[in-house]
């Protein structure tokens, strides 16, 4: 573009420059005087601004185009050169015409210098007709001479206007050209902007989504961090965030040097829910048990869920071990209101062990653990209580673990054993059954009677397997008793915990279809205090196992403060009046009308009665004077191996007197 309007600003010079040429090689032969002057000056004046734009823009100039200024600077010395030789001609009336030619030739110059093609033009005019004007005046006779002039100035002038012409396409063309950049500048300036405003839209827009996609990733992290350290169920924090805070909680004790409590407290009878009421009352239990204990806690305890029904308690606000058992009661007393879900109402309690930091340990692990062995003491003595723990507890759970490794092994090795204690018809003398009991053969510890191992089976779960062999080994033994002839009857005592197992009956049917024995050979034993709880499952429980056709009987009647009514809504066969009875009947005339009271309503049921604990023959006599229709007791016979009872075909039994 530069170089362009070069081109168009010297196309005016180089036409200037053939006009100097011109006259120069003509105007010496005309011999006008005084002309050389002002041609001189006219030369001058053209070759100044020449020479100015020279001088002013060298630096950008190529070689071609300083030629062309050298071009116009010698035209115009040679015009100036050949005017000299006439300088004395241009008169008028004696007057030289040189300071008018003078004034004129300075306009032209300043023209000159601005570069105009009109201006130019008109200032060759004016000289023009000024020196012809002069020329004819002096000379008339050389009107030839003015007419080739005239002539000439024509023909510069045709070049002069097809210059101009050239020149207006030209500049008509850079503007043109010009418009065009300058429109194709708008346009990609318009296109660069909508890019830069598409870009920064795309740009915003990535930048929200990042933020979304980045908060959404936060909120995640934070859902997998609350899931990690909480409890799905309850929302409580889980074992592992338990763990932490019992960790801050201990370092801020020692600094302070005040005491921690650590509870763990188990749910009483919740499987019982679950298995009567449904999975669903017992998260519902389980979401109910967390608000009790959030509602009774401070607000800088923690409460946990341990996992099933077990939870934890980290108190930092207790000062003296008072305070802890204060806490425990608050929590346990929570508890003695009916949970409901679904018009269900069930009273669900709760047993709780507590240690103290730093009396019975100053780490976590260890204070967990003495929580959960003082959580385990409060279970052995009953539903809804709280024990603390101490050295004495510590010793009795070591002794308490290391029986439950070796009733974990007692069945393997053989360890268990049956023993049977025959019953009686009072009125034929003749064995009609024999009730099981357990005993286990420990190496170190002797023999153990059932009461001392049996509710640590229940609690560990070992009530299971151990019951699933004492109903197989007992249906062997009546079926080989019923192939020796003997219509002896086989009774085992069915505990809380499996009578809470959801297929007890299918381990009794399993039972009797491997002995090959027939129902009625088998008889099961249930206590008073179950009915007495008052589990709404037992009596469809109850119901199945009688549907087998096994006999069932109420055990320990009298001694469970169970409603008569419930007694009567169960499917019994048999009642047996408990040993406490028996034994002061005799004496106690308010004892004897309870027995004759159970003996009467077993009878209107259309029950057997069966008196337990019989130990001397008063005992006896009385029992026959009320009717009663069985006994067992030391007086009829101790519990003894399967081998040492083994019955006589046909044989009847007397009582020894």
């Amino acid at each position: 573009m530069f170089k362009l309007k070069l081109m168009a600003g010297y196309s005016t010079s180089l036409v200037l420059a053939g006009v100097v040429l011109l006259p120069a090689s003509l105007l010496p032969a005309l011999e006008v005087p005084g002309a050389a002057l002002w041609f001189l000056l006219l030369a001058a004046s053209q070759g100044t601004s020449v020479v100015a734009r020279f001088l002013r823009g060298r630096k950008r100039y190529d070689r071609s185009f300083r030629l062309l200024d050298w071009q116009v600077l010698a035209g115009g010395a040679l015009w100036g050169a050949g005017g000299a030789l006439l300088h004395d001609g241009l008169r008028y009336e004696g007057h030289s015409l040189l300071p008018l030619l003078v004034v004129a030739m300075l306009a032209g110059g300043f023209l000159v210098l601005h570069r105009s093609p009109g201006r130019q033009l008109a200032l060759f005019l004016s000289t023009c007709m000024v020196y012809a004007g002069g020329y004819l005046h002096l000379h008339p006779d050389r009107w030839v001479q003015v007419v080739l002039l005239a002539a000439m100035g024509a023909l510069v002038l045709v070049m002069l206007g097809i210059r101009a012409r050239q020149h207006r396409a030209l500049v008509h063309r850079l503007e043109a050209e010009q418009r065009k950049s300058r429109y194709e500048l708008r346009t990609t300036r318009s296109e660069l902007s909508a890019s830069v405003r598409e870009r920064t839209r795309e740009l915003r827009d990535s930048n929200a989504r990042l933020n979304s996609e980045i908060e959404i990733r936060h909120r995640s992290e934070e859902r997998i961090r609350f899931l990690l350290e909480h409890d799905s169920l309850t929302g409580l924090p889980n074992r592992i965030l338990l763990m932490r805070r019992l960790d801050e909680a201990l370092e801020a004790a020692r600094s302070a040097g005040h005491p921690v409590a650590v509870m763990m407290i188990d749910l009483d009878g919740f499987k019982q829910v679950n298995d009567t009421l449904g999975h669903h009352a017992g998260d519902a239990l389980l979401k109910h048990t967390a608000s009790s204990l959030l509602a009774v806690t401070a607000s800088e305890d923690t409460v946990a869920r341990m996992g099933g029904d077990e939870f934890a308690i980290v108190s930092t606000g207790i000062r003296r071990p008072h305070d802890a058992a204060q806490l425990a009661e608050r929590i346990l007393h929570g508890f003695h209101m009916p949970f409901e879900v679904d018009g269900n109402r069930s009273h669900v309690l709760a047993s709780l062990g507590v240690a103290l930091f730093p009396e019975n340990g100053t780490d976590p692990g260890a204070l967990l653990l003495h929580a959960d062995q003082a959580l385990y003491e409060a279970k052995s003595f009953g539903r809804g209580r709280y024990s603390l723990y101490s050295e004495e507890l510590d010793a009795h759970h070591r002794n308490r673990t290391q029986l439950e490794r070796d009733l974990r092994q007692a069945v393997e090795r053989r360890q268990l054993q049956l023993l049977f204690q025959p019953r009686y018809t009072l009125k034929t003398q003749a064995l009609v059954a024999a009730e099981v009991s357990l005993r286990w053969k420990h190496p170190l510890l002797g023999n153990l009677q059932s009461p001392e191992f049996l509710p640590l089976a229940e609690t560990t779960g070992l009530i299971g397997p151990m019951g699933r062999w004492i109903l197989s080994e007992t249906c062997s033994h009546a079926r080989r008793w019923q192939h020796h002839g003997a219509g002896t009857q086989l009774a085992i005592n069915l505990s809380q915990a499996q009578l809470r197992q959801y297929d007890i009956a299918r381990q009794i049917l399993q039972a009797l279809d491997a002995a090959k024995l027939p129902p009625e050979r088998l008889g099961i034993e249930i206590s008073e205090t179950a009915l007495a709880r008052g589990d709404p499952g037992l009596a469809g429980q109850l119901q199945r196992i009688k549907s087998l056709g096994v006999h069932l009987t109420l055990d320990h009647f009298g001694t469970g403060a169970a409603s008569f009514d419930s007694i009567r809504s169960m499917p019994f066969d048999k009642l047996k009046i408990d040993r406490r009875f028996i034994r002061h009947m005799p004496e106690n005339s308010a004892t004897w009308a309870v027995v004759k009271a159970a003996v009467t309503f077993a009878r209107g049921m259309g029950w057997t009665s069966i008196a337990d604990g019989v130990e001397d023959e008063r005992q006896l006599d009385g029992l026959l004077a009320l009717g009663c229709d069985e006994a067992q007791g030391p007086l009829l016979g101790q519990p003894a191996s399967g081998e040492a009872l083994e019955p006589v075909p046909g044989g009847n039994w007397s009582f020894a007197k």
